[in-house]
């Protein structure tokens, strides 16, 4: 081979040698980039997934937990009876995320809510062949912890296995815990996203370093025929700028010595660095705002979850709403955040709560809005919508309010049971542009839990004052019932002597009686020092009402003890109990008395078919049910007059 081929042969491969050295570094550089950004952006969703899913289920179990001390009627053991309940169906099958929920099973392992009605009732232990992972979680959680873990859930195909993240949350009070659980790949597609696009820009780096080696091989071969002594001093330059550039010295460029093939040489050696530096720090940048975006929503559900474990243990209906926009001005950074409710008629939406001092201002006032007619929050309460407003364009009539001069950004979400629009969400910032499309699913989530903390505190309310009435009127019974017995029995109590138990024939008027009476509680007097008995009273009571007293003298010289006043006062609760239950059973045997006495002359009555017999069996009976009574029972006759049968 003649010298000139081998500096030929020599000067392609040195030139080849570099640009190949630079692109495997490129490539090795990318590659630990790529992995890298996709390995956090992984790690930071599913940590997102598992936190949404633990909110979640924290956060349903509190709601049960609360519907369950709202109605105390409600037996959580009675599980036949809780399949009737819509509310409670509705409260325990939630979403979590798009392809998740939450169920309910018990601690026997028994399931008693899932998303298939069908399998209420199945025992889970069932699954623990085929489903060992999921069937360890469960066991592990009827002990009562909160457990959460992975396990691989069969599809419906009979074959794949997807990975899914569970968090089982006992219900505070009850025997049944709350499980949530969701697709660990629902929260890690925007990774999945991403790893497609950095490999996209892979392939194209590397389609773009092979069509620059493919020119530098074929300049690096003109140059050897013609600059053969030129030849080396620029490669050996060039090749120490690749081998910087290899070190990650992006910013390193080659020196372009002139018009020749070793000056196109270099010239495109650097153009394919400032590209490939490009492709590395637009990549930089696409995954740091990947990041971001991704921490932004992490923090935002996270506030969201924050709004609503402060909310759960409020049943008054303005301290709740007076949380909420406190807690969402805190945790959303919001210069103002109102509520407002439709009324009655639904024509106005009133303002009922505002962490501003602008909205306190309002709310003195009780500032109120048409429905469909004034701002977006009218627009909102009448469309069920959403509403972006900026203060610009034809949006920036909107900010011409003087209680919150500092808005240049709103937002107003619809507050919903169902279908049904109950009131508005309304958020105000002080930044422009401050909200975007993003804003109104995150929000909404945020709205939706609003929505079902105002509809349990309402609930609350109503049943609350229903079970008032329902108490004073049962009590007023009670008082009623009770007033009428020393009445009709002649009788104002018993008393105890040596010889027995003797009737009381006057009430006795003592202050500490009265005293009992008029308080409902315990009178100890102690003893006197001229001799008198240490004496106790404890009212007879029945749901709060006293019904009576017993009083209590003791010769001894000292004041009754607790153990003693323990003693005598669930001996009265027994007495009230059985005293009521015997007045139920006497006018429950009156009554069937009563009836069985009409029946009876009924009956003879009936056995007659004359007009004359009838009438005189009815004298007659009357007349033996109350002795000693006159009875006449008289027919009237415009035209002859009277006429009476005796």
């Amino acid at each position: 081979m003649s010298i000139r081929a081998r500096i030929i042969l020599t000067l392609i491969l040195i030139a080849l040698l570099p640009i190949t050295i630079v692109s495997v570094g490129l490539y090795r550089t990318i590659n630990s980039v790529r992995d890298l950004s996709i390995t956090r952006s992984e790690n930071a969703l599913e940590a997102a997934g598992e936190q949404a899913v633990r909110d979640r289920a924290l956060a349903v179990s509190a709601q049960l937990g609360l519907y369950f001390e709202s109605n105390p009627w409600i037996n959580p053991n009675d599980y036949q009876r809780l399949q009737t309940y819509p509310e409670l169906i509705a409260l325990a099958v939630q979403p979590v995320g798009e392809t998740g929920y939450t169920s309910v099973h018990d601690r026997d392992g028994i399931s008693r809510f899932d998303i298939n009605p069908n399998l209420a009732g199945t025992d889970l232990s069932n699954l623990q062949n085929r489903l060992p992972q999921f069937w360890y979680l469960i066991r592990a959680s009827l002990d009562g912890e909160i457990v959460e873990g992975y396990y691989d859930w069969l599809e419906p195909d009979g074959i794949t296995f997807r990975k899914k993240y569970m968090v089982i949350v006992p219900i505070e009070g009850t025997n049944l815990l709350l499980a949530a659980t969701a697709y660990i790949d629902e929260f890690s597609a925007p990774a999945q996203a991403l790893t497609a696009d950095i490999q996209a820009l892979i392939t194209r780096s590397q389609v773009i370093t092979l069509s620059i080696a493919l020119a530098v091989a074929a300049i690096a071969a003109l140059s050897a025929v013609f600059v053969s002594g030129r030849i080396i001093a620029p490669l050996t330059r060039l090749t120490e700028s690749a081998k910087r550039i290899e070190e990650g010295q992006l910013e390193q460029r080659a020196r372009v010595e002139g018009g020749d093939e070793i000056g196109v040489l270099a010239s495109a050696f650097n153009r394919m660095a400032a590209r490939v530096s490009e492709t590395i720090g637009g990549l930089e940048e696409r995954v740091q705002s990947r990041t971001q975006e991704v921490e932004t929503r992490a923090r935002q559900l996270q506030a969201i979850a924050n709004v609503s474990r402060s909310i759960t243990n409020y049943a008054d209906m303005g301290e709740l709403l007076s949380t909420i926009t406190e807690q969402i001005s805190k945790r959303f950074e919001i210069y103002h955040a109102g509520i407002f409710l439709l009324d009655e008629e639904e024509q106005y939406a009133v303002l009922r709560a505002a962490n501003s001092e602008g909205g306190q201002r309002m709310l003195e006032r009780g500032h109120k809005l048409k429905v469909g007619e004034v701002g977006i929050v009218g627009y909102v309460a009448a469309t069920g919508r959403p509403r972006i407003a900026l203060d610009t364009g034809a949006d920036a009539a909107f900010f011409q309010n003087p209680d919150l001069p500092e808005t240049h950004s709103e937002i107003a979400l619809p507050l919903k049971i169902a279908t049904q629009v109950i009131g508005v969400l309304d958020v105000q910032s002080s930044a422009a542009n401050a909200f975007s499309e993003n804003d109104v699913e995150v929000l909404g989530i945020l709205a939706d839990q609003v929505s079902v903390a105002i509809e349990n505190a309402r609930l609350f309310e109503e049943t609350r004052r229903s079970l008032g009435e329902a108490e004073s009127t049962y009590r007023q019974f009670l008082r009623k019932e009770w007033g009428r017995i020393p009445k009709e029995e002649k009788m104002a109590g018993f008393r105890y002597t040596q010889t027995g138990a003797i009737r009381l024939e006057n009430a006795l008027k003592r202050a500490e009686l009265a005293e009992a009476e008029r308080t409902g509680k315990t009178v100890q007097v102690p003893p006197g020092k001229n001799g008198e008995p240490a004496r106790l009273v404890v009212p007879i009571k029945l749901r709060g009402e006293v019904i009576g007293v017993v009083n209590l003298n003791a010769s001894m010289e000292r004041p009754w003890n607790q153990d003693e006043i323990d003693i005598v006062t669930a001996v009265v609760e027994r007495i009230a109990l059985s005293a009521e239950n015997a007045r139920l059973f006497d006018q429950t045997s009156r009554r069937a008395a009563k009836e069985r006495l009409l029946g009876e002359i009924s009956a003879r009555m009936s056995a007659s078919m004359r007009m004359e017999s009838i009438l005189a069996t009815a004298v007659e009976e009357i007349g033996r049910v109350f002795d000693d009574t006159e009875v006449v029972l008289q027919l009237s006759n415009p035209d002859v007059g009277e006429r009476s049968h005796e």
